[in-house]
């Protein structure tokens, strides 16, 4: 940013630190334009509420074009409808028969069936998980 060069009115603060501290209120920096914050270490910002981003588009970190982020709730639902449903199939494929000379138990489709099942229910204990506690996004 050109600071030197801008033609309207303007403040510049210049010190080895500034604190704008509200003591019964708010503090709002507004602008016509963009907001602009540049810091050489971290930022920080502490709130004992909630920390609520209002924007049409989110963007973390420069590059654009990144990684939409999951819902998590939706990426949930949506992987327990698919474990269900191969749940259901392994149920199937659990008590198979097969018919010949009287009825044959197809033992090896059983036994992989009843072992995919167990690892499927784990999944939908484990899938919890992905969830976020802190970062919400609708």
């Amino acid at each position: 940013m050109e600071f030197n060069n801008y033609k309207y009115n303007q403040w510049i603060f210049n010190s080895d630190r500034l604190v704008l501290n509200a003591k019964k209120d708010n503090i709002f920096l507004l602008a016509a334009k963009d907001l602009t914050t540049s810091v050489q270490g971290e930022v920080h910002f502490d709130s004992k509420g909630k920390f609520v981003v209002n924007a049409p588009k989110i963007q973390l970190g420069i590059k654009e074009g990144s990684e939409p982020i999951a819902k998590g709730q939706t990426v949930v639902n949506i992987f327990n409808g698919m474990l269900s449903a191969f749940g259901d199939f392994c149920t199937s494929l659990a008590t198979a028969t097969g018919q010949g000379v009287g009825v044959v138990s197809l033992l090896t489709i059983n036994t992989a069936a009843e072992k995919l099942q167990g690892a499927l229910l784990q999944s939908q204990k484990d899938i919890e998980g992905i969830k976020s506690s802190i970062t919400f996004s609708n």
